[in-house]
């Protein structure tokens, strides 16, 4: 069964054509959610797949309107880019924090070329050759597993760029952040407050960039002569905290020595879980556990206490790697591997240890 965002998608268009004029406005998304009962994400990964296919148009302080059919029809359906992503991400790949933001600078640049976005998802690639008609591909944070496909595009001549991972046997160019250094800053703000028992929260999913930043922190360990024991390590589901992930966080906090703070690989929403569980285990938080995520967002700036992150410019990543998939189409000079910096964003959620 197609996800919740999908079916949303077939039902908001089937009323588009049947019930709605070019000009008409749509329910707002509080509306939609209320009527089809379903949840702001899925309401916003619908509204995205009818952008994409310009059936619509999202004004901000305006509205939702549907556009003009015969406006659509202009442009070939094939003059645009496919921004592939991975299926786990399924109906938030639209509103995920991390997705989100750089699509939206994807988006800012392709704005007035005549080239408009299309999502899809690595699991939905059929013949290579039916790709050969769009004008250039983004792959999404690509795991190991589609390397090897990433290769077979990279020979196709399509142009194309990679956000968030990048190999040294791939020749496509790519985008991506400072994920040792975003490491460093973490573990040098936590030890200069006295800190040396420094848990791990991960994502079992195993993204590249997952994978630089579990790699960056059992390398510093040393370093920053801090403690590192594979039980303050946990490894956790993108959505769900599952009962084996619930698990080893009680059993990190019952411990004789137990972690002074977490370090979060992404501020997913398994992230929120975790920390309401701590405050169900009664520990608070920067007084009994110092917390500091990956990724900044509303979620990070409304907690209370407000939590310390280090940002990534997500939106400046999506425009970077438009931008260089617009050199290649023109036949410009381009960046082969670009990293951009990353910051970190002090708030309350670290305290000084108390040892």
């Amino acid at each position: 069964m197609p996800p919740k965002y999908k079916r949303l998608a077939d039902v908001l268009r089937d009323n588009i054509k049947k019930k709605l004029a070019p000009g008409d406005r749509l329910p707002t998304r509080r509306e939609l959610m209320e009527r089809h009962a379903v949840s702001l994400s899925t309401v916003e990964g619908a509204l995205r797949i009818l952008s994409d296919e310009q059936l619509i148009s999202c004004h901000v302080g305006r509205g939702t309107f549907v556009n003009d059919s015969s406006a659509q029809k202009e442009k070939p359906a094939t003059s645009g880019i496919i921004c592939m992503f991975s299926e786990f991400q399924g109906q938030g790949v639209i509103s995920n924090l991390h997705q989100g933001p750089i699509c939206e600078g994807i988006r800012n640049v392709l704005d007035g070329t005549g080239l408009h976005l299309t999502m899809s998802d690595y699991g939905s690639i059929g013949d290579i050759n039916s790709y050969n008609g769009f004008s250039g591909l983004i792959f999404m944070a690509p795991t190991e597993r589609q390397k090897n496909l990433i290769k077979k595009f990279q020979n196709s001549n399509v142009p194309s760029v990679i956000i968030s991972a990048s190999w040294e046997d791939v020749n496509t160019p790519s985008v991506d952040c400072d994920n040792e250094y975003g490491i460093r800053c973490a573990l040098r703000y936590l030890t200069d407050r006295g800190h040396t028992r420094i848990g791990y929260v991960d994502q079992n999913y195993c993204s590249f960039d997952a994978l630089a930043r579990r790699s960056a922190f059992k390398n510093m360990a040393g370093e920053f002569e801090i403690e590192c024991r594979n039980e303050w390590f946990i490894a956790a589901k993108y959505e769900n905290l599952d009962d084996e992930t619930l698990f080893n966080l009680r059993n990190m906090f019952t411990l004789e020595s137990r972690p002074t703070a977490l370090i979060f690989s992404s501020f997913f929403p398994v992230t929120m879980k975790i920390i309401a569980e701590l405050k169900n285990m009664n520990l608070y938080i920067p007084r009994d556990v110092s917390l500091i995520g990956f990724d900044d967002s509303s979620w990070a700036r409304c907690m209370k206490p407000a939590l310390t992150v280090i940002e990534q410019p997500l939106n400046n990543m999506g425009r970077h790697a438009a931008e260089r998939l617009l050199e290649q189409l023109n036949g410009k000079a381009y960046v082969k591997h670009e990293i951009l910096p990353i910051e970190l964003i002090e708030r309350r959620s670290v305290a000084v240890a108390n040892i």
